[in-house]
């Protein structure tokens, strides 16, 4: 379901849901063969936003794989083995973007954005790794694009990011020289 709201010429407002449920089905695994898909749902919500040149969207993803835990037999398992199968995992996002002209040869987008994955599997997806796989991340970003000639911009950018499960940031510097021949 999606619904769209404009209520000027330079605003929307976009909300949208997701729902899927398998009742029954069969499904490939990378690792541990063939699974029974029972009862399976997955739900995604999103809200964002434009006005002007702000830009903003929040959004979350959902699963349930139909077992509360790795005793239960309501839900998905492997077909080979009848291991049943936990996912009751969650991602949310965040992310806030905006540009600035100054005249008309200057241009910056700056931003940030956030995301949190929480994998809820029980131990039977992570196994061993469950107690350590929740990971946060956040970065922020700026692009500068200078109008040089009518032929050529030049485009800068610098990006800084974290990860909760690595010590540091991680910076990532970009510079480019663009020509456009007509």
């Amino acid at each position: 379901a999606r619904v769209d709201v404009r209520p000027t010429d330079n605003s929307e407002f976009v909300t949208t849901f997701g729902y899927t449920k398998v009742g029954n089905g069969l499904e490939l695994t990378g690792a541990n063969g063939t699974s029974q898909i029972k009862n399976w749902t997955y739900q995604s919500i999103q809200q964002r936003a434009r006005i002007g040149r702000l830009f903003a969207q929040v959004f979350a993803n959902l699963s349930n794989a139909g077992n509360d835990d790795s005793l239960s037999t309501t839900g998905t398992f492997l077909l080979r083995s009848g291991q049943p199968i936990v996912d009751q995992s969650r991602v949310f996002a965040a992310q806030l973007q905006h540009g600035l002209s100054l005249g008309s040869r200057q241009d910056f987008v700056y931003g940030l954005d956030w995301i949190r994955t929480n994998p809820r599997t029980g131990g039977t997806i992570n196994g061993r790794n469950e107690e350590h796989d929740d990971v946060t991340e956040y970065g922020g970003y700026i692009q500068s694009t200078t109008n040089l000639t009518r032929k050529f911009d030049l485009i800068a950018a610098l990006r800084m990011d974290h990860n909760s499960l690595i010590d540091g940031y991680q910076t990532s510097p970009r510079v480019a020289l663009v020509f456009k021949p007509s």
